[in-house]
């Protein structure tokens, strides 16, 4: 292939970027973004904007572990939330199990969202 950027998942979730291009000599030169992204869709755009009418190729499975990360994450909310949600009721009524969800709904937000952009989200 010639030249073109490439765009992949790395192991913390973060995604980055490399200029793939021929050496005069026959080898290889790669120059990696500096930063990492917090989303695919952000790598892609980085990339187009450091090299403008290079094609941009995204490793898939990358992509494809993305969805199944978050696909995997919401049922394990999703069933965490029941079962507190549950408890609440059983416990103390239908008013206090609502104020317990919201509060769970609020701090795993503020939660995801610090995991996203890399940094703390206080």
């Amino acid at each position: 292939m010639s030249e073109h950027v490439e765009v992949w998942r790395q192991p913390a979730g973060s995604w980055r970027w490399r200029y793939v291009g021929a050496e005069d000599g026959g080898g290889t030169v790669e120059l990696p973004s500096h930063s990492s992204e917090a989303t695919c869709e952000a790598a892609v755009d980085a990339a187009r904007t450091a090299y403008p009418g290079l094609t941009v190729v995204v490793d898939r499975s990358s992509a494809d572990d993305a969805a199944a990360d978050g696909a995997a994450w919401r049922a394990r909310w999703l069933g965490a939330a029941l079962v507190v949600f549950l408890v609440a009721v059983r416990r103390h009524g239908v008013r206090t199990a609502a104020v317990v969800v919201v509060a769970a709904l609020a701090v795993t937000a503020r939660d995801r969202r610090g995991a996203r952009t890399g940094g703390s989200a206080a």
